[in-house]
């Protein structure tokens, strides 16, 4: 199975209504985002970790979201730190993604040997199966023309069968 490191907030800031959502509610666009991966990893197949940088005064934890592993630094840690140390540990591993802007994440990834993608980049992926998946969900409810029980009867009744 594949496995995805993202840079939390650098994927959340290429996603317009998240990276807006970031000044109202920052919980909200992380959950938004959350949601959205958790519907990509049930689609793709693949494990997702993402990494968000921790409070000051806060400890690094780990927790599982909608099947999402889902990482904050411990503050004055940044996450990219900790993006670093899941780096390390996949770098033998075949299949394994890293999603960051952050030019630094990026070049240690491709020195470790690991595919790189950008934030911008996943995100126009990550909104186009967003896109196909509520279109599909859209065309089936219209060509859903299963009758009930109660129907057949009426039409029977109707045309006299």
């Amino acid at each position: 199975m594949k496995k995805i490191i993202i840079d939390g907030y650098n994927l959340i800031h290429s996603i317009p209504r998240l990276k807006n959502q970031l000044s109202v509610d920052l919980e909200s666009a992380r959950d938004d985002l959350i949601d959205m991966l958790s519907r990509y990893k049930m689609k793709k197949k693949v494990d997702i970790t993402v990494v968000f940088d921790g409070r000051a005064g806060s400890i690094e934890n780990k927790d599982t979201k909608k099947g999402i592993i889902v990482h904050f630094s411990h503050a004055p840690e940044k996450a990219d730190q900790v993006i670093k140390r899941l780096i390390d540990k996949y770098e033998q591993e075949k299949g394994v993604m890293v999603v960051s802007s952050d030019r630094e994440i990026f070049d240690y990834a491709k020195m470790c040997g690991l595919k790189r993608v950008r934030s911008g980049n996943f995100a126009v992926k990550l909104l186009s199966l967003q896109t196909k998946s509520s279109a599909s969900k859209r065309n089936k409810e219209k060509t859903d023309h299963t009758m009930s029980n109660e129907e057949l009867q009426e039409w029977m009744d109707l045309f006299g069968a």
